[in-house]
C-alpha cells in the first residue's frame, strides 16, 4: 500500500460516525469483548490461512475452542477455498480503505465474508459490508456473508448480505461527514 493510500480513512473509522449502538456499555466491558473478538478473529483467519497446505492450523486455548470449532465446521462442510484473508484495499474513487476478514469461493462463487463474534448483530455491521464489497480487491465477490458466532455458546448464524442501496448510503453519509471534521 503506498503513502498515500495509507493516509486514507479505514472503513471502521469512517463507522465510529454511526455507532451509537454501545451508548451505554461500560469501557470494561468493551474491552473484554474486544479482547476476545479479536482473539477469536485470530484464531479463524490463521485456520483460513492454513488452508493453503503451508502454514499450521491453530491450536486454540479455552474459552476459544467452541466457537473456532464451529467456524471450522462451517469451512469444511463448505469446502471453502480461499482467496485472500485480510488482504488491504481500497476504493479511490470514494477515497477509503478497509481489510475484510476474507473472500472465499463456495461452489465456484467468489464470497466476501467478515467474521462477528458478539452477542448480535447490528445494523452497522450491514454498512461495513456494503463498504468492503466496493473496494477494488473485493468488488468480485458475487455474494457477500456474516458469519456470527456467538462467542460463549459458539452458535452460528450465517446472514446473507445483498447489496443495499440503503446501507451504502449511509457509509457514503458517514464518509462525508468524517471528511467534513477532518476539514
Amino acid at each position: 500500500m503506498s503513502i498515500a493510500n495509507a493516509e486514507l480513512p479505514r472503513v471502521s473509522t469512517i463507522l465510529r460516525v454511526l455507532d451509537d449502538a454501545y451508548a451505554g456499555v461500560t469501557q470494561l466491558a468493551m474491552d473484554v469483548a474486544a479482547e476476545r473478538g479479536e482473539a477469536l478473529h485470530r484464531l479463524c483467519l490463521s485456520y483460513l490461512a492454513s488452508l493453503d497446505g503451508v502454514h499450521e492450523a491453530p491450536v486454540p486455548t479455552p474459552p476459544y475452542e467452541k466457537p473456532y470449532q464451529t467456524f471450522v465446521k462451517w469451512c469444511v462442510d463448505h469446502a471453502v477455498l480461499v482467496v485472500a484473508v485480510e488482504e488491504p484495499s481500497v476504493n479511490m474513487l470514494h477515497g477509503y480503505r478497509g481489510t475484510p476478514d476474507a473472500l472465499v469461493i463456495i461452489k465456484g462463487e467468489e464470497i466476501l465474508i467478515d467474521l462477528k463474534f458478539t452477542a448480535a448483530i447490528l445494523r452497522m455491521n450491514r454498512v461495513q459490508i456494503q463498504a468492503y464489497w466496493r473496494l477494488l480487491h473485493y468488488r468480485t465477490a458475487k455474494r457477500a456473508q456474516l458469519l456470527h458466532i456467538h462467542p460463549i455458546t459458539a452458535e452460528l448464524h450465517v446472514h446473507s448480505i445483498k447489496k443495499n442501496p440503503h446501507d451504502w448510503a449511509a457509509f457514503i453519509n458517514a464518509l462525508s461527514i468524517w471528511k467534513w471534521r477532518q476539514s
